[in-house]
């Protein structure tokens, strides 16, 4: 599904990314291969599927005049076109540039819409999508070099709720009560999450169609209403380091339940459950 050409991702580019938290990528998807993707994330919100097994998902309808953000999880045990684009080989090959490591296994993959509120929707927080660390629901790795890495499906401005980074906030540690995603007061978060001292500065993940954002896991991110007349449609692939493992140290979350019995703290995640979707060499 994605190019097989990959991006030249230099040092440069790798440092960038430890600074700041987030690092975004030229196109690695085109037209026709978008246009797939958008129909493949419509088709779920009709509750279609190409197989009938799903370890987690999100809602399998979605109202023409819903104002909340449709979300599913794991489509690409259900959708051939997603699961070609999240797992990627270009996509965990600039994961795993950007972490420093030699490979990445996919931890779950995500299809986003945004709905358009039109200009009347400014100030509606249904929508919103509140400042978060993506490691608070992810604590039962055992590493916090993580990434997200977010697709844009159309041209995203700040209009269309685009997603926001706060730059180099991973560098200001783990707090475990960050895990308010579904949180609507993007004020009141920024209030409660900027440590003494720290400067928050926001700035908006502004991407062309096929575009790819990557964040790192401790990085604070969120987005408001989309406030244009379009739908703001994303797929998303979150990457670990080969060899991560569980650890029992973290919250329990739904993605261990697909792991079977006998968990133990020091297992290590593998096929077929968080396949290896890249690597830097090979």
């Amino acid at each position: 599904m994605a190019s097989t050409d990959f991006p030249e991702v230099s040092q440069s580019d790798v440092e960038k990314y430890q600074r700041r938290g987030v690092w975004i990528s030229p196109p690695l998807f085109n037209k026709e291969q978008i246009a797939k993707l958008r129909e493949a994330v419509q088709s779920l919100q009709r509750g279609e599927k190409d197989s009938d097994g799903w370890g987690w998902s999100g809602p399998v309808s979605h109202a023409k005049d819903a104002k909340h953000m449709f979300q599913a999880v794991n489509v690409w045990w259900v959708n051939n076109t997603i699961r070609e684009a999240v797992t990627s080989p270009v996509i965990g090959y600039v994961g795993a540039k950007l972490m420093q490591v030699d490979a990445v296994r996919l931890i779950h993959d995500q299809a986003l819409v945004k709905p358009p509120l039109g200009t009347n929707g400014e100030g509606d927080t249904t929508g919103n999508f509140g400042w978060h660390q993506d490691f608070s629901y992810w604590d039962w790795i055992d590493t916090d070099n993580l990434c997200t890495c977010w697709v844009a499906l159309q041209d995203t401005d700040l209009s269309m709720g685009a997603m926001q980074t706060v730059i180099g906030s991973h560098l200001w540690g783990y707090n475990p009560a960050s895990s308010t995603a579904g949180e609507k007061d993007l004020a009141a978060l920024r209030e409660r999450f900027t440590p003494e001292g720290a400067e928050w500065v926001e700035e908006a993940c502004i991407m062309k169609a096929g575009q790819v954002s990557f964040h790192h896991s401790l990085t604070y991110h969120g987005s408001a209403a989309n406030i244009s007349q379009e739908p703001r449609v994303s797929i998303v692939s979150h990457l670990m380091p080969d060899g991560a493992a569980y650890t029992s140290k973290g919250k329990w979350n739904r993605m261990l339940s697909l792991m079977g019995p006998g968990l133990k703290h020091g297992d290590k995640f593998g096929d077929p459950i968080f396949p290896k979707i890249g690597q830097v060499n090979g």
